[in-house]
């Protein structure tokens, strides 16, 4: 394939793709641990008649066009099997075993599902597009658009330690999971073989078989997305970080509907607290036969103390936990996940995958406030 023809076909294929990074949690653009990335990738385009003038013979495109062709049916019929485990009558090995492995899948690490879902063989091989002996980014340069919220745009008088940019997450997922699905590829794969003998018992399917090779297949799209990444990476300007309106709306409806649950939430608690006191009471008024509460309050006012004169809107800083897990906590909701899923067209799988990613998130913070205890405790 000549040169310009290869350049001509990057820019097509990468003119449709695009990275969303969605933070899950207020302190996400500090340290990144907790941000959600999904990697559009567009549709294939159909395929051109092969020339037997190209560098290229017919075998060699003929039989990986072959091999993709099995894998998306294999996929595909896994995938149809799979969801037929689950439509089978309650008490069934199918609905037992399908039940299980939704919990399994449940508990997978967020950012290996976000990985996995990027189809590397629809975009270029960035290595092969300079093996014609020119410079690839004094030819053609990619512009991949890392959409984001300007929460994680990084501030101008802050230092880039302090608030690192977009780029630079993206960076440190590349770094952390790489070297970790390579490991994960290779363990399941090794244990694949000691599951063999299990075929010989006629009676049910080989169920850790191919519990190892759904594991092995997870890491290895996952390990070969990251290392795309890589490369993408290495070149310079590829991805740009592209703040987004639309995304700031959608976060900032978000934050407003938490901060009025929240402060419902708090006035339901401090009416019950009052009823249930005992030491309130309670002034009425008959207006046409009903009670009516006008107010409750202690029978013996004392002068407010430091404790009781902070905002009743905020959990009590008596517990370390609960002024931890306030000072880190989760920016987006399910009608949040609605907005973002229609807005960018997203398919029902990065649905369900971002609420996987804050149940996820939710116990994370909820076990560091529980390690923040346990610490302030010992300190004691």
């Amino acid at each position: 394939m000549s040169a310009s023809r290869a350049i001509a076909q990057a820019q097509r294929s990468f003119s449709g793709m695009r990275i969303l990074a969605l933070p899950l949690t207020s302190k996400a653009a500090s340290h990144g641990r907790h941000i959600f990335y999904y990697f559009q990738t567009p549709p294939p385009p159909p395929s051109p008649p092969i020339s037997s003038k190209d560098g290229e013979g017919d075998g060699g495109k003929k039989s990986r066009s072959r091999v993709r062709s099995l894998v998306e049916r294999a996929t595909s019929k896994a995938s149809e099997t799979w969801a037929g485990f689950g439509e089978a009558g309650e008490g069934s090995w199918k609905k037992r075993l399908h039940n299980y492995g939704e919990r399994v899948i449940d508990r997978m690490d967020f950012q290996e599902l976000a990985l996995k879902s990027m189809d590397t063989s629809l975009g270029p091989k960035v290595s092969k597009l300079g093996s014609n002996g020119l410079d690839l980014e004094d030819t053609f340069t990619p512009k991949i658009p890392l959409i984001h919220p300007t929460l994680l745009a990084p501030h101008p008088s802050s230092s880039s330690s302090s608030s690192p940019s977009p780029l630079t997450h993206l960076q440190q997922l590349v770094v952390q999971r790489t070297p970790s699905h390579r490991k994960g590829f290779y363990k399941w794969m090794a244990i694949t073989p000691v599951t063999f003998p299990l075929k010989l018992i006629p009676v049910i399917p080989n169920i850790p078989f191919f519990f190892c090779v759904w594991r092995s297949w997870h890491h290895y799209r996952a390990y070969k997305a990251s290392s795309y990444l890589e490369s993408l990476l290495l070149l310079r300007n590829a991805i740009i970080p592209q703040p987004d309106s639309a995304l700031d709306r959608i976060y900032e409806e978000c934050r407003g509907r938490m901060a009025k649950a929240k402060e419902e939430k708090e006035k339901s608690r401090s009416s019950n607290a009052c009823s249930d006191s005992g030491v309130g009471v309670m002034a009425t008024a008959e207006t046409a036969g009903d009670m009516h509460m006008v107010e409750c309050k202690s029978s013996s006012p004392q002068p407010p103390s430091p404790k009781s004169s902070s905002s009743s809107s905020f959990p009590s800083p008596s517990t370390p936990s609960n002024l931890d897990l306030n000072d880190e906590s989760l920016i987006l909701d399910t009608p949040a996940i609605h907005s973002l899923v229609s807005h960018f067209s997203l398919p029902k799988t990065v649905e369900a995958d971002l609420h996987r990613a804050l149940e996820q998130t939710a116990r994370s913070l909820e076990m560091d406030g529980l390690w923040m205890s346990w610490a302030r405790s010992l300190r004691v």
